[in-house]
């Protein structure tokens, strides 16, 4: 984790307890490390906006240009379950539950703290732009987003895309309304597998990709 403030230095302290809210913090995966996004966020924070005239798309993946453009934070890896989730937290505890259940992240993406029908939609066709995608795991906590709305968004983005999606999704949401999020999922008719734990939602992506 990176904790990090534009004001402070020997008088952390008490920017700390007068304005804690310009104390920052930044999860850092270790399995992939710093990565362009979040260095980009640190900048912002820290007031370095001028910082992003430096910057160079043409040098950065095509497809996580387009997520950043999206307002999605989203990096490319090399394996074959496409991840959806909210928050850096529980994006890195997603990972490793798929790679302990014999599975490797194709991708990090958070969808951050909305998740309607357009922003899902569009993370689903950005994680199906990678070809080894063979299964997709989303994993909602519904805090201040209420599981239902996100489970709506999801059959909504899925009857838009159509044959657009042609691997098994898993969703485990939890949170706020999460049992009616569930019923929402498994009355839908779509191909869409609900899962309350997130242990059973790997198990359920360990079969799909078999």
């Amino acid at each position: 984790m990176i904790m990090y403030s534009p004001e402070g230095g020997m008088d952390i302290e008490e920017v700390a307890e007068k304005t804690p809210e310009k104390i920052f913090t930044e999860d850092i995966n270790p399995s992939v490390g710093l990565q362009g996004f979040q260095a980009r966020r640190i900048a912002f924070n820290l007031g370095l906006e001028d910082i992003a005239e430096m910057r160079d798309t043409r040098e950065e993946d095509p497809t996580e240009v387009e997520a950043g453009e999206a307002g999605l934070n989203f990096v490319k890896l090399d394996g074959n379950v496409g991840c959806m989730v909210n928050g850096a937290g529980l994006a890195m505890a997603t990972m490793d539950m798929i790679k302990l259940n014999g599975g490797s992240p194709a991708n990090f993406l958070d969808v951050g703290g909305t998740a309607d029908a357009e922003r899902v939609e569009k993370a689903f066709r950005i994680i199906l732009k990678d070809e080894n995608v063979e299964a997709i795991l989303v994993n909602i906590f519904g805090g201040i987003v209420r599981c239902d709305r996100v489970a709506q968004g999801i059959i909504d983005a899925y009857n838009n895309m159509g044959d657009a999606i042609k691997v098994p999704i898993i969703a485990r949401l939890q949170g706020t309304n999460a049992v009616e999020a569930k019923q929402m999922i498994d009355d839908s008719g779509l191909k869409v597998l609900s899962a309350i734990t997130l242990e059973e939602a790997a198990e359920k992506v360990k079969e799909a990709i078999a």
